[in-house]
């Protein structure tokens, strides 16, 4: 897929598409990084974080906000006007934003332009592509990787963020294109610029809801005595998970996808407890 941007085209491809569930991205313009305004650290601060800048502090507000991480590049800093998803050469060096540096395995999924690798997927930011008080281009990235990808690079190179601990439990890939918007509306407000138009969303496999056959019998068997149906009803109705058909043995359901991990019947019976 291609990421039209006014006559400066951001070619975007997945080599890894077994670890790529959904990814998307937008490219915004004629940005000032400045200090956010008060209320944005304050928010920050309250839950321990430290505020940076105005641009890295709304992809951070916006992670606590909707669950879903995103993050931000400075896209002058794109080599080649390519972004690819992939492993790189085992024993290739990654220097995290922090300035650790990790010598990567044909393990780690990694977000790369055409010359280096920019940041270990889902985890961690690199040292040369971060936003920068100089920056007057972000190109935006919100998506969802296999939990499996994530969970063993962050183990492997000891790397623990706010994003890894999401994407290690699953991410709700219906979430990506909001998530956008929402970051995008807050960078326009309080660092200016355009949202050029098209956008990459490279979505090979839509999610769609889970179904499943819900028998009372399974739920009173798990429980250990049996809860009143109609109460039964309305935690699954709280919970967004449909009921598209009843009967007398049990419920039709549909899961939605931010529903992680529900897939099964002692699923939904924790659900209700």
């Amino acid at each position: 897929t291609t990421f039209s941007n006014a006559g400066h085209d951001i070619e975007v491809s997945v080599e890894t598409p077994e670890a790529v569930i959904r990814y998307s991205s937008i490219r915004i313009s004629g940005i000032t990084v400045a200090e956010s305004p008060a209320w944005l650290k304050n928010a920050l601060l309250s839950i321990g974080l430290r505020p940076i800048n105005n641009v890295v502090d709304i992809t951070n507000y916006v992670l606590h906000e909707t669950g879903q991480p995103l993050h931000a590049f400075d896209a002058q800093k794109i080599q080649g006007d390519k972004i690819v998803v992939k492993t790189c050469k085992p024993g290739t060096v990654f220097t995290a934003l922090d300035g650790s540096e990790h010598k990567l395995t044909e393990q780690d999924l990694m977000i790369c332009d055409a010359q280096k690798p920019l940041c270990m997927a889902g985890i961690y930011g690199g040292l040369d592509s971060g936003v920068s008080s100089e920056t007057t281009e972000v190109f935006l990235e919100c998506a969802t990787f296999h939990p499996v990808w994530v969970r063993k690079s962050s183990r492997n190179h000891n790397l623990k963020t706010d994003s890894s601990f999401r994407f290690e439990r699953g991410t709700d890939p219906l979430a990506t294109i909001y998530t956008l918007q929402r970051a995008a509306d807050l960078i326009l407000s309080m660092a200016g610029g355009k949202v050029h138009p098209g956008g990459t969303d490279y979505n090979p496999t839509p999610a769609t809801p889970v179904k499943l056959f819900y028998r009372w019998a399974d739920m009173d068997r798990l429980i250990g005595e049996a809860i009143p149906r109609d109460a039964a009803k309305k935690i699954l109705d709280r919970l967004h998970i449909y009921v598209s058909e009843e009967t007398a043995e049990g419920l039709h359901l549909e899961i939605p996808p931010f529903t992680v991990g529900v897939d099964g019947s002692a699923d939904v019976t924790e659900e209700i407890i």
